[in-house]
């Protein structure tokens, strides 16, 4: 598995990832970690993790959170691609925000 990583955190809810050497993802935690790095919603999926997947589901599991603490609590190889900035856009001011954003940026 793979996720998008960024220190830059703006979420009401974020899922926190502690990373250890190199790009493996060592915890994923709700709680905030130093240095910051958020999970940024975008996730590389093997074959065999998204048979685990399926096996979460048919369990009860319904977030990706818990999916993706399951996933680094049983050992499975995780890594962590790390991009500047990720803006979850899921109320209406996060959208404004991205805008202006992109447009300081001159895109």
């Amino acid at each position: 598995m793979v996720l998008a990583v960024t220190p830059y955190v703006d979420d009401e809810s974020p899922v926190y990832v502690i990373r250890g050497a190199g790009d493996d993802v060592r915890t994923v935690s709700d709680e905030p970690v130093q240095p910051p790095c958020v999970t940024g919603g975008v996730y590389g999926l093997s074959a065999g993790i998204r048979c685990a997947a399926a096996d979460v589901l048919s369990g009860g599991g319904h977030k990706m959170r818990g999916f993706l603490k399951a996933v680094v609590a049983d050992g499975r190889r995780v890594a962590a691609v790390e991009v500047p900035r990720i803006i979850d856009i899921d109320r209406p001011s996060d959208l404004q925000h991205a805008n202006a954003w992109l447009a300081a940026r001159g895109t």
